[in-house]
């Protein structure tokens, strides 16, 4: 961010892209490294409950509905 804005603040900050049409935009993560939605979601949630110190855990029906929203965009 700090290569647009100038402002020192901004240094190390970038933008978050948009989740829109991600259904069709695999690879995913920021290397590529995971194949498919269904891989993306699972690392997503067990990298999310390291961050916060305990499990994130979802319910099958949880997580088909979190695809499912995904799927829309």
């Amino acid at each position: 961010r700090f290569n647009a804005t100038q402002n020192p603040a901004d240094i190390g900050l970038f933008r978050t892209p948009s989740l829109r049409g991600v259904a069709s935009t695999a690879p995913y993560m920021h290397d590529g490294s995971i194949a498919t939605l269904d891989d993306a979601i699972d690392r997503e949630v067990y990298y999310r409950g390291l961050q916060s110190g305990r499990p994130l855990q979802l319910t099958v029906e949880e997580r088909n509905e979190l695809k499912a929203f995904l799927l829309t965009l």
